[in-house]
C-alpha cells in the first residue's frame, strides 16, 4: 500500500489536476484516523478503570453481604442508573453506559445503593446531608436536576451520591489504600445494619 508521499510523488512526476485535492484529502484522512485512535484509547482506558472500580465495589459490598449486579449498557440515556430491587430482580442492579462513564460514575452509582441500604434517616446519612447543604456542590446538583425541586429527600440523596462519587474518584487518584479504608468503614456500617459480619 502506497503512502501519501509516494502517491504524491507519482502524481507530481506528471501533471494531474487532482494532485492537490488528493494530498489534502489524504492528510485529512490520516489526521482523522489518528484522532479516532486517540479517542478510542481514551474510551478504552475509561472502561478499564471502571472495570477495576466495579470489581472493587462489588467485592466490598459482597463482604458486607450484599450482592450487586453491574451491567454495561450503551443504550441508557445516562452515565449510570441504579435499578430498584423487585420480585423479578431480587439483586440490586447498576446499569453503566460505557460511552458516557467518567471517573466518578461507578462510585456515584454504588453510593446510591449505599444510601438506600442505610436509609435516608440513618444518622450517617443525615450528618453527611447536613454538611453538604448550602455548599456549591449542593447548588450545582440542584441546578443539574431541576426535576428534584420540591423533593428534598431525592435531592439530598443525589447530592450525597455525587459527593461520595467525587470523593471516591479523588481519593483513588491520590491514594488507593485510603479509599479502601473508607470503603471498609462504609461496608462495616452496612454489614451491621444487615446483621452480617465481614469474613
Amino acid at each position: 500500500q502506497a503512502t501519501a508521499d509516494e502517491i504524491a510523488s507519482m502524481l507530481s512526476s506528471s501533471y494531474s489536476p487532482f494532485r492537490d485535492d488528493y494530498l489534502l484529502s489524504e492528510m485529512a484522512r490520516q489526521e482523522n484516523r489518528s484522532e479516532r485512535s486517540k479517542f478510542s484509547r481514551m474510551a478504552q482506558a475509561r472502561v478499564d478503570n471502571a472495570t477495576r472500580q466495579i470489581k472493587k465495589m462489588k467485592d466490598a459490598f459482597a463482604k458486607a453481604g450484599v450482592e450487586v449486579e453491574v451491567v454495561l449498557d450503551g443504550d441508557i440515556d445516562a452515565k449510570g442508573v441504579l435499578l430498584g430491587v423487585t420480585p423479578e430482580n431480587p439483586v440490586p442492579r447498576i446499569l453503566l453506559n460505557p460511552n458516557e462513564i467518567s471517573e466518578d460514575t461507578v462510585y456515584h452509582e454504588f453510593a446510591h445503593l449505599y444510601v438506600d441500604l442505610l436509609g435516608y434517616n440513618h444518622p450517617l446519612v443525615q450528618e453527611a446531608v447536613t454538611q453538604l447543604r448550602g455548599t456549591a456542590l449542593y447548588e450545582e446538583v440542584k441546578q443539574h436536576y431541576p426535576e428534584l425541586e420540591g423533593d428534598q429527600e431525592r435531592l439530598d440523596k443525589e447530592v450525597l451520591a455525587t459527593a461520595i462519587g467525587l470523593e471516591g474518584a479523588r481519593i483513588e487518584r491520590k491514594n488507593p489504600s485510603k479509599l479502601q479504608q473508607i470503603l471498609n468503614r462504609i461496608f462495616r456500617a452496612i454489614g451491621n445494619l444487615l446483621g452480617v459480619s465481614p469474613n
